[in-house]
């Protein structure tokens, strides 16, 4: 979903900074060559708090400012009831999905204070951040938990003319979830009575 917005966005002429763990060099170089855009990567692991404030001053520093800043971080790891699951991927799961975000969203926060810009933040959320599912006891966790974090957040802000929303994707094909387990997709299916999977473009288009 973040590669997705940033073509979008790319296209519309934005100068866009790609933070990823993984390597996003030629991502960056795809934006640059298609839509003859400013881009660049930044590799980061977000839930790592000193790693993301550097990183965001490298972004500010590149581009000279910072207006917009969508947060796509997100992780599933288990299918199990709750009693079942490995406390270490229940941890990573919070650690990626909620401690990532904060990290983020801190950062960015700052870097709009400091160049006294009043611009935008978006978190991405999941359908898991609004109804319980069965077997996705971390993931809801760290969802419903994100929703929170970016009301609180809207509401501090506000005031300074920062604002911070969420996205809420239903059942997406979204990286993390590409799994051949037939069970979880039936899972998932379940929570839509059209059984539609969402792609990228309408999200997207909402992010931009």
């Amino acid at each position: 979903m973040g590669l997705a917005t940033a073509l979008l966005l790319a296209s519309r002429g934005a100068a866009v900074a790609l933070l990823d763990r993984n390597d996003g060099t030629s991502q960056a170089q795809t934006l640059t060559n298609e839509f003859n855009s400013k881009a660049a990567y930044v590799k980061v692991d977000r839930t790592d708090l000193s790693a993301v404030g550097k990183a965001a001053n490298d972004v500010v520093s590149w581009g000279g400012r910072l207006d917009y800043a969508v947060n796509a971080t997100g992780i599933f790891l288990n299918t199990g009831r709750l009693a079942d699951v490995i406390l270490s991927e229940f941890t990573q799961t919070i650690n990626v999905n909620l401690g990532g975000a904060w990290n983020s969203m801190r950062e960015e926060i700052r870097a709009f204070q400091r160049l006294k810009i009043k611009e935008s933040i978006v978190n991405i959320t999941s359908v898991a951040g609004t109804v319980a599912m069965a077997n996705c006891s971390a993931c809801v966790a760290s969802k419903h938990a994100l929703v929170g974090l970016t009301k609180t957040a809207a509401l501090e802000y506000a005031c300074e003319g920062i604002r911070v929303n969420s996205v809420a994707l239903a059942t997406s094909l979204r990286r993390c979830w590409q799994t051949p387990a037939l069970i979880l997709a039936l899972m998932l299916m379940s929570l839509d009575p059209s059984t539609r999977l969402a792609g990228l473009e309408g999200p997207r288009r909402l992010l931009s």
